[in-house]
């Protein structure tokens, strides 16, 4: 079984050493699906999502052959008079309670058909590159069967029991949402922590511990200001920020349009696009304090970073993020 280096060399490592992962290592089909899914998602977060998608069918292979000991693969059990296992093993993964007629975890019962569906292309893909006989067509005519049972059943079977439980959970869940007074208390308590860490970088420009200080107080600020997550904010690169500046020629179009006070904003803020969850673009705004914290953890960065990383808020003599 030929393995992508890249799911070999980065992934594989990142997984569990447990059955799970075993199989998912093991089992060509989920190989694939991971390769291909590095493929579309190249950031290096991604790995950890990879794993944890691998890990998902596996499980899903595991349910299956313990319900029918004769399938070994994945590959095997992609087929149609398999559909109805698979709906089974799903069930038995995502902890469906049949006496409540409930999901225990909804998510996954809702994403696993698109992972099945995948898996079910690229086996479509393998067969094809293979010599046309009798036994290929057929093959190939039962996977895109098992793609049409996927698109048109699973809906009934699983994902509309799974979605009500799952906006049920969602119509439960408590958001507390923080006072404005205790707000301002830890924006001050930063500004002051950030003001602190300066002092000590003017003095000696090699405290690593004082540049993290520094580092994560702005960090934090940010989040507080935007409210953005922070896997979002913390992969910021730091040409990024550099690059976004804002000409003051940029706003003459609508210049009459925007009042006195949005046009003191605008000057006093810096606007960063930054990339946000499925490629969309995520705005993250930067008052001036902050813009000015910014610049003097750029002037002494060098000092703290002997390899290549890229990003604003990256960790020192490393090549990850806070």
């Amino acid at each position: 079984m030929k393995i992508d280096r890249r799911l070999k060399d980065e992934v594989f490592p990142r997984m569990r050493a447990d059955k799970i992962s075993l199989i998912a290592k093991k089992d060509s089909v989920i190989c694939a699906f991971g390769a291909r899914y590095l493929l579309t998602h190249r950031e290096k977060h991604f790995i950890s999502s990879t794993s944890r998608k691998m890990r998902e069918l596996a499980r899903i292979l595991i349910e299956v052959k313990k319900l029918e000991p004769s399938i070994n693969t994945l590959f095997e059990s992609l087929q149609p008079k398999y559909y109805d296992l698979l709906v089974e093993a799903t069930k038995c993964v995502a902890k469906y309670d049949t006496d409540k007629d409930m999901f225990l975890s909804p998510t996954f019962a809702m994403n696993i058909s698109t992972s099945l569906k995948q898996c079910c292309d690229i086996a479509i893909h393998t067969i094809i590159k293979k010599e046309p006989t009798v036994e290929v067509a057929t093959c190939e005519a039962s996977l895109k069967t098992m793609i049409n049972l996927l698109t048109s059943n699973w809906k009934f079977d699983i994902s509309s029991r799974a979605g009500n439980d799952l906006n049920i959970n969602r119509f439960n869940k408590v958001t507390i949402v923080p006072l404005a007074s205790d707000i301002k208390l830890l924006k001050e308590y930063l500004i002051t922590k950030s003001k602190e860490a300066l002092n000590k970088l003017n003095h000696s420009p090699t405290d690593i511990d004082a540049y993290n200080v520094l580092m994560e107080t702005i960090f934090c600020r940010i989040i507080i200001l935007n409210r953005r997550r922070p896997g979002e904010l913390q992969r910021m690169l730091v040409h990024t920020y550099e690059n976004a500046e804002i000409s003051k020629d940029s706003y003459e179009e609508f210049s009459e349009a925007i009042s006195k006070t949005e046009k003191i904003l605008l000057k006093r803020f810096k606007r960063v696009v930054i990339r946000g969850k499925r490629g969309r673009g995520v705005p993250v705004i930067f008052d001036t304090d902050t813009q000015e914290d910014i610049k003097e953890l750029l002037k002494i960065r060098p000092n703290f970073f002997g390899v290549n990383n890229p990003y604003l808020f990256g960790k020192p003599n490393l090549t990850t993020t806070i």
